[in-house]
């Protein structure tokens, strides 16, 4: 209740900070005060249409929320491939649950040759990727040298990202030094962030592919190749 009068005020045009005329100078212990005034502050970030995570439980905790309450479809743009079956335990179950709610989700994820080239980062990465496949996720993937051919794809460069539902996009700003956790998010449903998302080019761009048997067969053969010419 405390949250909701705070968030409403007595008039809805009201600035939060009118919710602290509830309570008396020093009425407050200090912690309740600070935990106030911090959910006031985000409060009106959702008003404004944006809520930032700045540590790897919260963007966890967060993103976990945001595939949990989606309805539709979530697609996912991943240049970090590794954790979802370690680390990302937790935030891949919301994956699978998802798809078991009739979720279509779809995961693209980007490859460089500094994982294609390596035999175990390699084998790791499409282990991950015929796990997902398996639970029922949809999974594409692309060579990042191929897409830096395509002038679009400079502005998602390394990026991180989930749209949900079409309404909600959530870009990751920031990777845990520890491993490839995402430590800050910025979610946002303003509608010209929404639009900015990279999910329609990589529909169109002729660099993205299926993850199936041939794209197994593929990769292994560019494994190889960079191999060889690296020992040259």
């Amino acid at each position: 209740m405390l949250l909701y009068a705070a968030a409403c005020g007595r008039d809805r045009g009201a600035s939060p900070d009118a919710a602290h005329e509830d309570f008396a100078p020093g009425e407050l212990p200090a912690y309740a005060e600070s935990k106030l005034r911090e959910s006031l502050q985000d409060v009106q970030r959702i008003k404004d249409g944006t809520v930032e995570t700045l540590t790897e439980d919260a963007s966890l905790h967060e993103l976990t929320r945001l595939i949990a309450t989606t309805t539709r479809s979530y697609h996912a743009l991943n240049h970090h491939v590794f954790g979802w079956n370690t680390t990302l335990e937790h935030l891949y179950a919301a994956n699978r649950e998802a798809v078991r709610r009739g979720v279509d989700v779809t995961r693209t994820i980007i490859l460089g040759d500094e994982v294609i080239g390596n035999p175990d980062l390699l084998r790791n990465a499409l282990e991950i990727m015929e796990m997902q496949q398996r639970d029922g996720i949809r999974v594409f993937y692309g060579l990042q040298r191929e897409l830096e051919q395509e002038p679009e794809y400079a502005r998602y460069l390394l990026l991180d990202a989930g749209l949900s539902d079409g309404r909600v996009y959530a870009t990751v700003r920031a990777v845990s030094v520890k491993g490839p956790h995402p430590a800050q998010v910025l979610f946002t449903w303003r509608p010209e962030a929404v639009r900015d998302n990279p999910f329609a080019y990589l529909r169109r761009s002729a660099f993205i592919h299926p993850f199936d048997d041939n794209a197994r067969r593929r990769l292994v053969q560019e494994s190889a190749e960079i191999r060889t010419r690296s020992n040259r």
